[in-house]
């Protein structure tokens, strides 16, 4: 619809939201169905914060017409209301827009205060307690919900203004609460450090929307600690200091002169460190600098302490009672790896698939009991934390668990000064350790205590800062046993010959798989993207478990290169939650459809319900009046809020960074030239070592070349192997 001046005609409707259709979680993009008195419901396109159903709306647009969906009206703004009407309200208080009102709630707190209950939640919620099953702790609950809800209101206000869209306006209430205004105007790069999704240009916009000059000390302070920061994210724990200030000086637009003087007041000031290696000026975050020394300090302490180990003659006793207790025989390799790892306090375990350090590890664990010795077993992920405990039959822990986190303050109860009791300590998958966990791991060690750290440096690197194995490995001032040989059991899969390969950087010859013979690997290769999802929902819901027994959900894992894309991990969970997954829908909140027995994964680190980063579990249960999802982690049931299900994402299918530390009994890896980006020889050979029974590389062969051939990946800037180096020499 357009005027005269062929200008689109800008029209304001008013109405009831009767559907949330769509609502994204990153941009607060939705798709609503309104009541506006006629016949059939509008459908609305655009930006709203927390669209709920039985909220009263005030649009701003224009009408457009779409090709697949016919005619909607698209808004330019989008005003939530509080609902007016008893049906509407009802609707909305029903919707589990509040925590603790589900519908009969909703039924009851209408039927006592009629349309006045909006008013009884801002005003006087305590009147809440008149009504029966509502009592002081759920009367609270609800207050606090309603506020939240209210209050982003005067917040969104103030940062829609600036620029701010509306999803993430609700991240920074929910971040900085009511105070969010005076937080953003005292500081607005607090957003980019602390909101994901804001990055330092839109902080920088909105400061300087606020008057902070261009040359302020405090937005070139902050340009500075941005660019150390953004290549912390990469891995890098140091940087040259020229490039700081080749890259600032591009960020900020302002003179070098601003940029060497900020960088001087930051290190007065403590938050950057300088230090000269090979006559070259590095810089540092103040965190990740002393993060690294911690852990050169800690590391050259417990190597010159005095074990408390058993002496090494009562060790080899129970090392000749091996083969009889546990019934296999060491190689000469392995043999050999034992006595230095006994031999020595600090040592490094290394190797690729098939080549016996899980067995190794075992029987050190078995030695270590028959000598009464005190240990612990951990691991950076509780997936690979229990793939420990099964393996060596003893309990293992996540790091965070063995460090002992306090729910209500996040800060670890064992430290310097508060040391795990124990004498030895076994970390598996130390290639996924970055700093800060290192850091803190080896503080709560005694002096006294043996380490042993277990990893592949072919994998993938931690995701956080630092390269603590590799640093270590390189350093050669701590023993490394390196496995080479792949025993004969393994050598029959080839799973473990390919993924050996692909490690030396030579491509798979998937032709021997092609024998008539079930094998434990095959290579599918096709060059449609819509081809490639159709074969593995077919292999998935049908192939696999006809021919291997395995269950399609529980047993079968997708692990992508990337997150985004056509067979990115988002799109393939909702591919294969609609083929794999027929159960009712429970709830659709945060961009997500939730389905009974969808298998689901948490995305941060939850201490208070004891749930992190990675674990994966099965939606179990809904109780739509508490507005609770139930949801099975491996030997717990967890309930989450609706308003806590941002915590969760599908995982049907999951990127291969999130795959560290993980096995699955069978793994298809989908690769094309969508992935360009991503195809690194560590990537893949990371994901081929997730696959215990069954691999499936498909997708297009010449992807899988490349990535085998592509070893591009930066080696990471780091200080502590110099500091290690240091350290040792200085204790001479």
């Amino acid at each position: 619809m357009k005027d005269s001046n062929n200008s689109v005609k800008t029209e304001r409707i008013e109405g009831t939201i009767h559907h949330v259709v769509y609502e994204s979680a990153d941009d607060g993009y939705c798709v609503l169905k309104v009541d506006t008195g006629q016949k059939y419901p509008i459908t609305i396109v655009g930006h709203c914060a927390q669209p709920n159903v039985g909220q009263h709306i005030a649009v701003s647009g224009h009408w457009i017409e779409n090709n697949q969906y016919g005619k909607q009206f698209k808004a330019d703004t989008i005003i939530t209301e509080l609902p007016k009407s008893k049906a509407a309200i009802l609707d909305y208080l029903s919707s589990g827009v509040i925590r603790g009102i589900g519908k009969q709630t909703a039924e009851l707190l209408l039927k006592h205060f009629g349309t006045d209950i909006l008013n009884i939640l801002s005003n006087t919620p305590d009147e809440l307690r008149k009504i029966p099953g509502i009592g002081k702790r759920k009367c609270q609950q609800i207050a606090d919900s309603w506020k939240t809800q209210q209050g982003a209101s005067d917040v969104m206000i103030f940062l829609q203004s600036h620029q701010i869209g509306p999803a993430r306006a609700i991240k920074i209430y929910k971040k900085y609460g009511t105070g969010a205004v005076d937080i953003i105007r005292d500081n607005p790069y607090t957003l980019y450090q602390d909101i994901p999704g804001i990055g330092f240009h839109l902080a920088d916009k909105i400061a300087q929307s606020l008057g902070l000059d261009k040359n302020h000390p405090k937005r070139i302070q902050n340009g500075i600690f941005y660019v150390l920061q953004e290549h912390a994210s990469n891995g890098h724990t140091t940087l040259i200091k020229q490039q700081i200030i080749t890259q600032s000086c591009e960020l900020l637009e302002v003179e070098i002169d601003h940029i060497e003087e900020q960088i001087a007041a930051s290190c007065e000031e403590n938050q950057i460190i300088e230090t000269t290696v090979n006559n070259e000026t590095l810089c540092s975050l103040t965190s990740l600098y002393e993060a690294e020394r911690s852990i050169a300090d800690k590391l050259v302490r417990m190597c010159q302490h005095t074990s408390h180990l058993p002496s090494y003659e009562k060790l080899n006793h129970a090392v000749a009672e091996l083969t009889k207790s546990l019934g296999y025989v060491l190689s000469e390799e392995q043999q050999q790896a034992l006595r230095t790892i006994l031999g020595n306090k600090i040592c490094v375990l290394t190797g690729g698939p098939g080549v016996g350090k899980t067995t190794l590890v075992q029987s050190i664990v078995y030695v270590l009991q028959k000598s009464h010795t005190r240990f612990i077993l951990c691991a950076p992920t509780g997936r690979a934390a229990r793939r420990l405990k099964e393996s060596t039959g003893h309990e293992a822990k996540t790091v965070h668990r063995a460090l002992g986190i306090d729910p209500i303050s996040k800060q670890f109860q064992h430290n310097k000064q508060n040391p795990i009791n124990t004498e030895y300590c076994i970390i598996d998958e130390s290639s996924m350790l970055d700093v800060h966990i290192t850091k803190h791991i080896l503080s709560a060690l005694p002096d006294h205590c043996g380490l042993l750290l277990v990893g592949d440096i072919d994998q993938l690197p931690s995701v956080g800062a630092g390269n603590i194995l590799s640093d270590i490995i390189g350093l050669k001032r701590v023993p490394v046993v390196k496995l080479t040989q792949v025993f004969r059991q393994a050598q029959t899969s080839l799973i473990i010959r390919f993924a050996h390969q692909v490690r030396e950087g030579v491509m798979p010859n998937f032709q021997v798989t092609d024998t008539g013979e079930l094998q434990d690997c095959y290579g599918i290769f096709v060059k449609d993207n819509d081809k490639v999802i159709s074969k593995i929902q077919h292999m998935i819901s049908q192939r696999i478990p006809e021919k291997f027994s395995l269950d399609p959900i529980r047993d079968i894992q997708i692990l992508c290169p990337m997150q985004k894309g056509k067979l990115g991990a988002v799109a393939l969970n909702k591919a294969l939650q609609s083929h794999l997954n027929q159960s009712n829908v429970l709830l659709q909140s945060h961009g997500l459809t939730l389905r009974l027995n969808d298998k689901v994964m948490q995305t941060r680190n939850n201490y208070e319900k004891d749930v992190f980063n990675g674990d994966i579990g099965y939606i179990c249960g809904h109780n739509e009046e508490k507005q609770i999802i139930s949801i099975m982690f491996e030997d717990k049931v967890v309930d989450y809020f609706y308003d806590e299900l941002e915590e969760i994402t599908l995982a049907y299918a999951m990127t291969i960074h999130k795959s560290q530390g993980s096995e699955f009994k069978a793994v298809i890896i989908p690769l094309t030239g969508e992935h360009y980006v991503m195809l690194e020889r560590n990537l893949v050979y990371t994901a081929m070592t997730r696959a215990k029974q069954l691999l499936i590389i498909i997708g297009d062969q010449k992807a899988l070349r490349i990535a085998t051939q592509k070893q591009s990946a930066k080696t990471r800037m780091t200080l502590l192997e110099h500091m290690l180096d240091q350290q040792f020499m200085d204790s001479l």
